[in-house]
């Protein structure tokens, strides 16, 4: 009875409590029976049946121990399998991608979609050929079956169409051993649509940068040069294999200072962009001029990582530009100089001369001046030319008012009038006050009446217009369209109006629009419009 009470209290399985207590007791009484007067050896058959019993017993406790232990097991299982599946739907609901298991025919045996999709829908105990496109069904159906006979993961992108625009995806798959059953195939599906728009944005980009006529080039902050396009290798001379890992100082041609490049690195360090002409040497010695651009690259952060500069070669226009001046010096030194001559002989001639003699005199005296004044207007027009003419902002109401004022003392007999606001900031460069003073000459100059002028400026958000009204004759059609871009110049072309190809160039470089209108009931209206000056539109 005591070893069948041990046990029950090693066991703690009160299922078999009632057996044990009863073969305890046939057990004591079959030992207390053993030493009693009856002969011993009577009992002896019972008391074994008992103490087997009691071992029957301790075996089933055992083994209900072991089922214990197992039903722990498969709890705890259970537990385990609960929590992966969890895991697993989080895991999905956190993806970009959706799951399709697939078995090895292309039906499909379950779906995990990370949000709201067709899939789910439309697919589930379908076959991928009833319910996509032949081509996208094909496709998938190929990859499955590689998978399934080789193990390979294998990779496609297909389009569905959602509306009037492709959705592309990006489909991978993966063998899943079953044991007992046949293989299956996990099928992972993500949308690459945005990703294959940047990559196709990339790609415009590369084009561009690798058709490009100016030298590109990227460097780190190290200087060191990690990428050239070719026509960085054609103005150079440098290959990309000889400028990679270099510094940009293979170029150097010596021509600039310590200061130079000081402020050129101060520039960019401070995340602006740098703007200026540089002198530089190609690989065989000869030296180039560029205008070049470094503006430095920001990463999501905003630090700077690189650096990417653009150079446009202008050596040959750098070497018209000094052709022409020289041609401007040489031609306004011996013309001024002759036509000097010719006015001091004129003017003498006038002097002694009878009257008709003096009145053509006087003819060819106002002819010199006249082309004097060409000369002089023509070498304002080359310097502009040649020279880095810079736009800055400026109020084109007072340079109006000022270039007004000087018109009416040398007029006093046109009528000038002036529209125009307190303020209007426009970006030109120095020479507008020139223009200006030009246009106003022409209308009072070349009228056939009492002359009549109206200035007037109108502002844009974007733009300032100047408006110069007369009362004259009207400049010649093909001068017009010409100026104002519409007509080609050919040999049939004479326009005198050389002030007004100052003005057309002022305009141009002041990254303006020059163009014409006609004036109701007479004469001409020239339109400048110039670009308005940005600061003030962020300030307003």
């Amino acid at each position: 009875m005591a070893f069948s009470l041990y046990l029950l209290y090693r066991v703690r399985d009160f299922r078999f409590g009632f057996l044990t207590l009863l073969l305890s007791l046939m057990a004591t009484r079959q030992l207390l029976t053993l030493f009693d007067l009856v002969p011993r050896f009577a009992e002896l058959p019972g008391l074994v049946v008992s103490v087997l019993g009691v071992v029957v017993v301790y075996y089933l406790l055992q083994y209900t121990r072991r089922e214990a232990a197992i039903k722990d097991r498969l709890r705890e299982a259970n537990r385990e399998l609960r929590r992966n599946q969890t895991y697993l739907e989080a895991t999905v609901a956190a993806s970009p991608d959706d799951l399709v298991v697939f078995d090895a025919d292309g039906r499909c045996r379950d779906v995990f979609a990370s949000g709201p999709s067709e899939m789910s829908a439309d697919l589930a105990g379908e076959r991928v050929a009833d319910v996509r496109p032949d081509v996208v069904a094909d496709a998938i159906r190929d990859a499955i079956e590689t998978t399934v006979e080789t193990g390979a993961t294998e990779r496609i992108e297909y389009a569905l169409h959602d509306g009037d625009e492709p959705r592309w995806y990006e489909g991978r798959t993966a063998r899943i051993r079953t044991v007992g059953a046949d293989d299956r195939v996990l099928f992972i599906r993500r949308d690459v649509t945005d990703r294959r728009e940047r990559e196709q944005t990339l790609r415009r980009f590369r084009q561009a940068v690798e058709a490009a006529g100016a030298a590109i080039y990227i460097t780190d902050r190290d200087e060191e040069i990690q990428y050239v396009n070719p026509a960085f290798e054609e103005i150079t001379g440098y290959a990309e294999a000889e400028a990679l890992g270099e510094t940009p100082r293979i170029l150097s041609s010596g021509e600039h200072d310590a200061s130079y490049y000081e402020d050129l690195w101060a520039t960019i360090l401070d995340g602006e962009t740098w703007r200026e002409e540089i002198v530089n040497e190609r690989k065989s010695g000869e030296r180039y001029y560029a205008n070049q651009t470094i503006t430095p690259i920001v990463d999501a952060d905003g630090s700077i990582d690189e650096f990417v500069a653009i150079q446009i070669d202008t050596t040959e226009r750098k070497n018209r530009e000094r052709h022409l001046l020289v041609l401007d010096r040489v031609l306004r030194h011996n013309l001024r100089n002759d036509m000097n001559v010719i006015l001091g002989h004129v003017e003498q001639i006038e002097a002694a001369a009878d009257t008709d003699a003096a009145a053509d005199a006087s003819v060819v005296r106002e002819t010199v001046r006249s082309l004097l004044s060409k000369a002089d207007t023509e070498r304002k027009i080359v310097r502009l030319i040649a020279e880095n003419q810079r736009p800055r902002a400026m109020d084109v109401t007072t340079v109006l008012e000022d270039q007004v004022a000087a018109a009416r003392q040398t007029w006093p007999a046109a009528t000038i009038d002036v529209e125009a606001p307190a303020e209007a900031t426009a970006v030109a460069i120095d020479e507008l006050d020139e223009a200006i003073a030009e246009l106003l000459q022409n209308a009072i100059e070349h009228c056939d009446r009492a002359p009549v002028v109206t200035v007037s400026v109108s502002v844009a958000s974007d733009s300032v217009t100047v408006r110069i009204a007369d009362n004259g004759p009207g400049i010649p059609e093909q001068e017009r369209q010409i100026l104002s871009g519409q007509g080609d110049i050919d040999s049939l072309y004479h326009g005198s109006g050389i002030g007004l190809w100052f003005v057309y160039w002022v305009v141009q470089l002041s990254n303006g629009r020059l163009s014409f209108e006609a004036n109701d009931p007479r004469g001409s209206v020239v339109v400048l419009e110039f670009p308005a000056d940005s600061d003030r539109r962020r300030d307003g």
